[in-house]
């Protein structure tokens, strides 16, 4: 997909999250110490914003999932995406699959939210602009950078640096 239909699809959301949400975001927690969250990306076609992909980094203390959303897949090793920063959900939207008929988030008829991705994330550091966590899946860790975008503070980029540690 080329970057005009990305920044098209940021923009849209931009719109239609902060225009509508009941909130804004959450700021991100400071973390120092390694912390253990998950990470869970939900594929959302939905009706009014578009087929997209919602990343959700859940903190299990606070019951909090601060929430993204993409048109992108999750990069490879050395890769880098753009992500709109969303309201932060609480946890359990991170379970949720199925459809949803109302709202800012609707899925187009007969379509379902699911789940593609559901691992540990071990938070690394963390802070409102910067996210830096380790996913383990089939005993292979991945280091991987969240950063916000300061010319766009709602958009961050999303890198895989590879390995975790």
């Amino acid at each position: 997909m080329n970057n005009a239909l990305i920044d098209g699809f940021l923009s849209k959301a931009a719109g239609h999250f902060s225009g509508m949400s009941p909130k804004p975001p959450e700021d991100i927690p400071v973390v120092n110490d390694p912390t253990m969250w998950r990470l869970v990306i939900q594929q959302h076609p939905a009706e009014r914003s578009g087929d997209h992909y919602d990343i959700r980094l859940v903190d299990g203390i606070t019951g909090k999932a601060h929430s993204w959303a993409t048109k992108k897949e999750m990069p490879g090793r050395g890769g880098k995406i753009k992500a709109f920063q969303t309201f932060t959900h609480t946890a359990e939207y991170a379970d949720y699959q199925g459809p949803l008929d109302k709202g800012r988030g609707k899925t187009r008829e007969g379509a379902s939210v699911t789940k593609v991705l559901d691992v540990p994330a071990e938070v690394i550091r963390a802070d409102n602009n910067m996210i830096r966590f380790n996913t383990y899946r089939d005993g292979s860790p991945s280091q991987l950078l969240m950063v916000r975008d300061q010319e766009s503070p709602g958009s961050w980029f999303l890198q895989n640096v590879g390995s975790g540690r």
